[in-house]
């Protein structure tokens, strides 16, 4: 494969008015690697030569054939071509090199040379016009960056007086066009509403001492009189160690929209919090109403309650008086009525008891005195107690706390027994003959566990939510006037009272189980021998 001489790297046209030194010239350069494309020694040629073969670099001396010099021949090239151009010349003198700068020439070599300093004169010519090439190009797509943004992208020297560069974003924030900016920055003072210019000066001396990063949040007066709110961010940029060279970038956004919406979200939050106000302070109306309809309520009962059993109590002893009077002679109808008699009052006066209890649970009348209580003592007797009822429906009541362990609970003694009276009754009340009453217990951290099981009749899963409101009948029987006690809506109340609490599951004619958890004081273990 043949290689063309537009293929070598560092290609080189050389410009030379004297043939045998253009000669030595193209010698010494391939010897050192550089590719000559041309060698021309009028300056009107120049530029159909580069476009012919591309050079790298242009060797040119200032003295040429034709009607033009050098240096004329480098402005032409430097108007239509980004090419680097090394001048080669017997001149030496000032104003020579005055102009040669202004060209922009990438060097400068004095005739006689010798052949290194045309290599070393060649490489770093190539070398700097490299750089800024590379330099232009990121010039170039930073400035393609900075216009496609809408915020305002400003660099400015430490200070914020000089501006070096302000993008088209400017004029779409602050409504001005950036070229005015430029030339006059100062004016940019005028923009900003007069409340908010003390804290943007504040903000400005403050980039200006280099602080790692700063923001501002301003408002602006735009031509039309409006306000826009503006958020300013500048970031101090080291370029070297000379504190003259020193630059900010500034970035600028609108954000008015924002600022609208946070001020509208603060109005709906002030809003709301008035609605909460007022809502509290309803609420707070609404307790007081329901308090003193509570203590009504309560005296109401307490006071009915009383009524109640004042003449109920007469109805009864009257009828025990007919009961005991052997002299009459009733009638088995008689008899009959006068034992609904009784058996109705006594269910009432049952009844009103109950409303009574839990009208002093309800209102906090009953005292309570926290101590260590025994319980597996307690629990003992009291199916001692209920043994005999529970013998008579054939029912077997088992006592299954622990017999290692003493277990003391921090509780009211009196409360207490009440509450498991209450608990072993209604097990064995509502247990099927030939069924089972279980008691036993559970450690569970800092709490006693104690649970009565039965295999009674249970309670549907659909009443089980209220179980433990008063008054309220789950099943036929559950909450029947015949039942003695407290019922377990004041049993809840009382255990409730001694810092405990009470659970409930059951399963329809499977039987239920009451769980009562309370405050453990103290375990001792016991010796068995």
């Amino acid at each position: 494969m043949k290689t063309t001489i537009d293929e070598y790297p560092n290609k080189v046209l050389i410009v030379e008015d004297e043939a045998l030194v253009a000669l030595e010239i193209e010698k010494n350069l391939e010897k050192n690697g550089f590719t000559v494309v041309s060698n021309i020694a009028y300056g009107e040629k120049v530029l159909d030569e580069i476009n012919l073969h591309n050079p790298d670099v242009v060797l040119m001396d200032i003295k040429l054939k034709g009607e033009i010099s050098g240096l004329t021949a480098a402005e032409i090239v430097n108007k239509e071509k980004d090419i680097p151009i090394i001048f080669l010349t017997a001149y030496s003198d000032a104003k020579t090199i005055e102009k040669v700068k202004e060209v922009g020439a990438y060097g400068y070599i004095v005739k006689p040379f010798h052949e290194q300093e045309l290599k070393v004169a060649l490489e770093m010519g190539l070398y700097k016009f490299s750089s800024e090439r590379k330099a232009r190009m990121k010039e170039k797509s930073f400035l393609q960056f900075s216009d496609q943004i809408e915020d305002a992208f400003i660099i400015s020297d430490k200070g914020g007086k000089k501006i070096l560069f302000a993008s088209k974003g400017f004029e779409k924030v602050f409504g001005r066009s950036q070229e005015s900016f430029i030339q006059d920055c100062e004016s940019f003072l005028d923009l900003i509403y007069k409340e908010d210019l003390e804290r943007f000066k504040e903000f400005q001396s403050s980039g200006g001492r280099g602080v790692s990063s700063l923001e501002v949040e301003y408002r602006i007066l735009l031509p039309d009189e409006s306000l826009r709110w503006v958020v300013t961010r500048v970031f101090p940029v080291e370029e070297d160690n000379s504190e003259n060279r020193n630059v900010m970038v500034t970035v600028s956004s609108d954000i008015t929209r924002k600022k609208q919406a946070d001020i509208n979200f603060k109005h709906q939050i002030d809003f709301i919090g008035d609605q909460l106000v007022l809502k509290n302070l309803d609420l707070r109306l609404k307790e007081n109403k329901i308090e003193e309809l509570i203590k009504e309520k309560r005296d109401v009962l307490s006071n009915v309650s009383h009524e109640f059993k004042t003449p109920l109590n007469a109805i009864l002893g009257y009828g025990q008086l007919l009961e005991s009077d052997s002299l009459n002679n009733w009638t088995f109808e008689q008899k009959e009525h006068l034992d609904h008699i009784l058996k109705a009052g006594h269910n009432l006066l049952n009844l009103i008891e109950k409303v009574l209890g839990f009208s002093k649970v309800d209102s906090g009348d009953i005292p309570v005195s926290i101590k260590s209580v025994h319980l597996n003592r307690l629990i003992s007797d009291l199916i001692n107690q209920y043994d005999s009822k529970a013998k008579n429906r054939e029912i077997q009541i088992i006592n299954k706390v622990s017999t290692k362990k003493d277990f003391f609970v921090l509780s009211d003694p009196l409360l207490l027994k009440q509450v498991f009276m209450n608990l072993i009754s209604n097990a064995i009340k509502f247990t099927n003959v030939q069924g089972t009453v279980e008691v036993y217990s559970e450690v569970e951290e800092s709490l006693l566990r104690v649970t009565i099981f039965d295999t009674g009749c249970g309670i549907p899963k659909d009443k089980l939510e209220v179980v433990f409101d008063p008054l309220v009948r789950v099943g036929k029987d559950l909450y029947n006037p015949d039942n003695k006690g407290l019922g377990l809506a004041v049993t809840k109340s009382l255990i409730e009272l001694m810092n405990g609490t009470i659970s409930v599951q059951s399963e329809l004619n499977v039987g239920s189980r009451f769980s009562v958890e309370l405050p453990l004081d103290k375990i001792i273990e016991l010796e068995i021998n």
